[in-house]
């Protein structure tokens, strides 16, 4: 197990420690599970993995600006790797 640097349940896979930088190297495949990881902290963010994002909405104004959507609608985006430039 490697610490993820946050003391938050709202993970910012952009900022992370070294040990898991180090950890996560070679991964072909990352699942984002919750609203604040998945939603809140890396929504947009783009992975040289393939990823899965799976979270329920739990705030009305997230539901309507970020998604278009209802509060408790379910969340389920997957999304091929970043292509390298």
């Amino acid at each position: 197990m490697v610490a993820s640097g946050h003391g938050s349940p709202c993970l910012d896979l952009h900022r992370v420690s070294k040990e898991l930088a180090i950890a996560a190297t070679g991964a072909d495949f990352l699942v984002i599970e919750g609203m604040g990881r998945a939603l809140h902290t890396n929504f947009r963010a783009k992975f040289k993995c393939d990823s899965l994002k799976l979270a329920m909405v739990k705030n009305q104004h997230l539901a309507e600006t970020l998604l278009g959507g209802n509060l408790y609608d379910c969340v389920c985006l997957f999304e091929e790797r970043k292509a390298a430039p």
